[in-house]
């Protein structure tokens, strides 16, 4: 396990793009996440948490939670699983045990990111989507509370070279980790949304930092009408 890791919250949104660059044609990829901390450590807007997707050609569960009384191993799960299972918390290195991984490409980063969760003060979603194949899937932001918690997903089209055929599907699986301890068992409402023109990147407020190109630092009238940006 690694040590607590608010700094997360931190780090700069020029990663989130560079570890989404390029992703397209992978079926595994790790982004790292940026936010600003709100009252006792929690984001004050949505956000984007670290997390890693794993996708599967075959359209089923590339990650997926075994019943309590599975005695399988995650390097051989023992059944087809249930969609159910493909999605929900893991707030313990326990319930960590229980996760299955398919035989993709990708699985053994997809284990490293659960294996560096610390469960001292993070918690993991696991949501489950299947996807067109010659589209992508990308965590937008997420924003949650002691009894509920909203994810946002935005798709675009692969990149040209990338290999798929329009009429099929894949399962996309996001392992998103959330900077907070969560209980489960508290969480009375769960949404989602998919829009199908990527994620909308939120305009800088007056004056306020950015790393995102082309506003480089703070953003003020003269840079906003020089790059085009609209509200």
């Amino acid at each position: 396990m690694v040590p607590l890791t608010r700094r997360r919250l931190l780090h700069a949104a020029v990663a989130l793009l560079a570890g989404t660059a390029g992703c397209n044609a992978s079926q595994s990829s790790s982004v790292t996440g940026t936010a600003a901390a709100g009252p006792a450590g929690r984001p004050a807007d949505a956000v984007v948490p670290e997390h890693h997707s794993l996708r599967n050609p075959a359209d089923a569960p590339p990650v997926w939670l075994r019943p309590a009384d599975d005695e399988s191993t995650s390097a051989s799960p023992s059944a087809t699983p249930r969609p159910s299972q493909a999605q929900g918390f893991v707030a313990s290195a326990e319930t960590a045990d229980r996760l299955a991984f398919a035989d993709v490409n990708g699985a053994a980063a997809a284990r490293r990111f659960v294996s560096n969760t610390d469960f001292a003060s993070e918690t993991l979603l696991l949501e489950t989507q299947s996807v067109e194949a010659c589209h992508t899937l990308s965590l937008c932001h997420v924003s949650w509370t002691d009894s509920s918690i909203d994810t946002a997903y935005g798709s675009t089209y692969r990149d040209a070279d990338v290999d798929c055929d329009a009429g099929d599907s894949d399962s996309v699986s996001m392992l998103i980790r959330i900077p907070e301890v969560l209980d489960p068992d508290a969480i009375r409402s769960r949404g989602s949304s998919w829009g199908s023109g990527g994620c909308d990147r939120r305009r800088p407020r007056e004056g306020e930092p950015t790393t995102e190109p082309p506003n480089y630092g703070p953003k003020s009238p003269t840079n906003a009408t020089a790059t085009g940006e609209e509200e």
